[in-house]
């Protein structure tokens, strides 16, 4: 159970699901809106499961349903109603609750034995409430700003009902153990997975354009400090470096950048160029000489977890300047797989990119090293191992892994 599917920027997701179909799980997929409409990943046409959508909203449908989950499960039905008049009683709570009764029959007749849910608060709130209507077990996927910015309440709440929950960063699981020490062995590290195989490239990057390409994927929103990066980039403009910049997303904050990069001069340096599919990225990771990523911690806790896209680029052999945040330090050791620098530093920043771009020999030593971290440990049929073993696979126990649980 998903938020909306397919969406471009949740291709973890998409790998996730054909990751657990390599591993022989028979697998149906509810998403709890309609799908992103626009471009879509040719990698969904990979995945076997069937993928279904709430009807459109009837309100004698829905008494219907409600008096039928009523009269079938009156004591699952009660339970769950008093949990919404007891701590859900705001409209998000209503909505998801009402989303669980419409799924009530949608298990039925998908002959669902249980359910995971990604994303640790709407679809893990209707995977709850569901749980108290059926008895049905459900698991959760918590990945950054549907932990950081939920009630921890709700969430141990939630956890307490799950069979487990799955996390991709070590930072995460220390924050969820944190507030549910009790529950330790219920939260699991999984890694996220790319298909390794649709970025590798055989060589060093080629481009028709004379001046080294700077590439950057990512929605525009704050969290990834696209801000601190045109900084850094005015700064090296200001240096004389010559250099091209691409930044590959779309977002809120769109207009807002291409207002700060026309107000600094950077408009013959940098481009924004909307969000685009993985066939379309591809070239563009082939042709850059770095990839860099300036991820930051809010101050209302919102953060990454881990950016797929460092994986991409580890997976194109791109070197990597990034930001030091969140579960990055776990899988980019400075120096040995990437630059790392502090967030929010645009200074720093400039410097390391200043660095890279006058050592590409060194810089391409680091590349090739996050390459076999990448091959060895984060091809989506490897990284899922963990989860498709908790869901039942005989195929999916975990293979012994280079990364350690809290390295850095």
């Amino acid at each position: 159970m998903v938020k909306r599917f397919p969406r471009l920027s949740e291709t973890f997701i998409i790998n996730e699901i054909r990751g657990l179909e390599y591993h022989h799980l028979h697998l149906a997929v509810y998403s709890l809106l309609p799908p992103e409409p626009g471009r879509i990943h040719t990698m969904v046409k990979d995945v076997r499961a069937p993928v279904d959508y709430p009807p459109a909203f009837s309100l004698v449908r829905q008494a219907g349903l409600h008096l039928t989950a009523l009269k079938s499960r009156p004591l699952g039905y009660l339970r769950a109603l008093a949990a919404v008049l007891k701590r859900f009683w705001r409209r998000p709570g209503w909505r998801n609750w009402h989303r669980a009764v419409q799924l009530t029959d949608w298990v039925q007749q998908r002959h669902i034995d249980r359910v995971h849910a990604h994303f640790a608060h709407g679809p893990a709130s209707v995977a709850y409430f569901l749980h108290l209507l059926t008895g049905l077990p459900y698991s959760i996927s918590g990945h950054a700003k549907d932990l950081y910015l939920s009630d921890p309440r709700a969430l141990v709440r939630r956890l307490r009902r799950a069979v487990f929950m799955v996390t991709c960063t070590a930072a995460n699981r220390a924050y969820l153990t944190g507030l549910a020490p009790e529950m330790t062995d219920k939260i699991v590290l999984c890694r996220h997975g790319i298909d390794v195989a649709q970025f590798t490239r055989a060589g060093p990057a080629s481009s028709d354009d004379p001046l080294p390409i700077l590439l950057s994927v990512g929605r525009l929103v704050e969290k990834k400090g696209y801000d601190h990066l045109l900084a850094a980039y005015d700064l090296l403009a200001a240096q004389g470096i010559a250099f091209r910049a691409v930044i590959v997303g779309s977002g809120p904050l769109a207009l807002v950048l291409r207002r700060d990069l026309e107000n600094r001069g950077l408009s013959g340096y940098v481009r924004l160029l909307g969000a685009m599919t993985h066939e379309q990225l591809v070239p563009l990771y082939h042709a850059a000489r770095l990839f860099t990523l300036a991820p930051r911690v809010l101050g209302s806790g919102d953060r990454d977890g881990l950016p797929n896209v460092l994986l991409e680029a580890m997976a194109a052999r791109l070197p990597i300047v990034t930001t030091s945040v969140s579960g990055i330090p776990e899988i980019l050791v400075d120096g040995r797989h990437a630059l790392l620098v502090p967030p929010e530093d645009p200074q720093a920043l400039a410097e390391v990119l200043r660095y890279a771009l006058a050592n590409p020999t060194f810089m391409q030593g680091l590349a090739e090293e996050s390459f076999a971290l990448a091959a060895t440990a984060f091809d989506f049929r490897q990284a899922v191992r963990p989860l498709a073993r908790l869901l039942g696979s005989d195929t999916g126990s975990p293979a012994v892994s280079p990364i350690r649980e809290g390295a850095s």
